[in-house]
């Protein structure tokens, strides 16, 4: 099936999302937790587990070293030809994939929010979806500015290049604005079970003694298939919280609400909120409509070397104090390449429990890079403690349940890769 530039020979899974969608609930037992996602050094490998309960297997290289994420991004000539894949970074069935969203085809030709055909990046948004089909999810979009604010937040995107990008099993890279004035920020993104975190340099200020302003925006209301609510709320000079509501996928009735909490390596020096595209001062936003919240924050750096801000945003289908516990559990720290490496070893634990032998390299990698997409969905919805919300829109816990529930049509890949689950 020819994608563009890219290609994928893989049969695609199909997947039907309704409301809050068909995932896996794991038991607290083999949630990824943060002591089960330490690094303990180069040699003795990573301690961290899957949400399957599986080991982890090398931090580098391994079958997770063949997977191409880009495959499947594009929209071919062969109906369907949109095959719906995200490059972003996500680990074996995650609750997270922080991935960017493309402009200005991320609800029009492709339900993943990627298209290989845009130019530009609307924001790296917390949750996708693997071959919908149709726009769903793409949930908090996070876009980083230079200067001032824009006037219409929403609809603000940079410009990149697919020479600038790269991305691996579990992450993501990618320079914006290159060649502009300003200069270009630099994005890399990996992920936890439940976590997201990025990495964001920016600029040397240009000029002798200059100061350099650089912002944050976070589009709360900006789901891929639009909200029906919203809300955000700035905490201390370091954090922000809220939700956003959506759902209705493929035009089938049904919604659900995400909650994040969000932490930076350093401290803002102003934020404030928008609704509706109307920007204001005010560190809360509560929106019952489709005109969605959104919140801005800016950093300024007074040394005239680039700066980088991390920041790393905790989610839940549950609860805003379900958000702030898997942050706290999963990533309690501040070291991007750690949970770089800890995301590769969950994907080489699982793809290296099918090994191939004969036939060419690329061969292997078309092989590996299907796997891969089969394992990016049934996605968690469970959080680290064993809650989770039903279809009927209520809270509920069972701690000894390790259950995956998978509504794709065909054989799944999970009888033979994990039979004890």
């Amino acid at each position: 099936m020819a994608t563009g530039s890219r290609t994928w020979k893989a049969i695609a899974a199909v997947a039907a999302l309704i409301g809050l969608g068909a995932g896996a609930v794991v038991s607290p037992a083999t949630s990824a937790g943060a002591a089960q996602r330490r690094v303990e050094d180069a040699d003795r490998g990573i301690t961290a587990l899957s949400p399957l309960g599986l080991p982890p297997g090398a931090p580098t290289g391994g079958p997770a070293n063949l997977v191409d994420p880009f495959d499947g991004t594009g929209v071919g000539e062969t109906n369907p030809g949109n095959v719906s894949e995200y490059p972003g970074a996500s680990v074996p069935f995650g609750m997270v994939q922080f991935s960017p969203d493309t402009s200005p085809d991320r609800g029009v030709t492709t339900g993943s929010g990627y298209d290989s055909a845009d130019s530009r990046i609307s924001g790296f948004s917390l949750t996708h979806l693997s071959g919908d089909g149709c726009a769903i999810y793409g949930d908090v979009p996070i876009l980083p500015v230079i200067g001032a604010l824009p006037p219409d937040p929403d609809n603000a995107a940079q410009p990149f290049s697919h020479a600038d990008e790269k991305a691996s099993a579990g992450n993501y890279a990618v320079s914006l604005g290159a060649g502009s004035p300003s200069g270009s920020i630099g994005v890399r993104l990996t992920a936890t079970t439940r976590t997201a975190l990025g990495a964001f340099a920016f600029p040397a200020p240009h000029g002798s003694g200059s100061a350099g302003a650089d912002n944050r925006l976070f589009k709360v209301g900006d789901s891929a298939n639009g909200s029906s609510a919203s809300q955000v709320r700035l905490i201390g000079t370091d954090a922000l919280s809220g939700s956003v509501t959506s759902g209705d996928f493929c035009g089938i009735p049904g919604d659900y609400a995400v909650y994040f909490t969000a932490q930076f390596s350093q401290n803002f020096v102003a934020g404030g909120t928008w609704r509706n595209d109307v920007v204001g001062s005010e560190h809360s936003c509560v929106s019952a409509t489709s005109a969605g919240c959104g919140a801005w924050v800016t950093f300024r750096f007074p040394s005239a070397t680039r700066e980088r801000v991390l920041v790393k945003v905790g989610i839940s289908f549950v609860s805003a104090a379900g958000a702030t516990a898997n942050l706290r559990d999963e990533d309690p720290g501040w070291n991007l390449q750690e949970t770089s490496r800890a995301a590769t070893a969950e994907w080489n634990g699982l793809l290296g429990r099918i090994a191939v032998s004969g036939g060419s390299r690329t061969d292997a990698r078309v092989f590996y890079t299907a796997l891969y997409h089969s394992l990016l969905f049934p996605s968690v919805f469970s959080d680290d403690d064993g809650r989770y919300m039903g279809f009927d829109h209520k809270v509920h816990s069972l701690p000894s349940l390790r259950l995956i529930i998978d509504l794709r049509l065909g054989h799944s890949p999970l009888g033979p890769l994990a039979p004890h689950r």
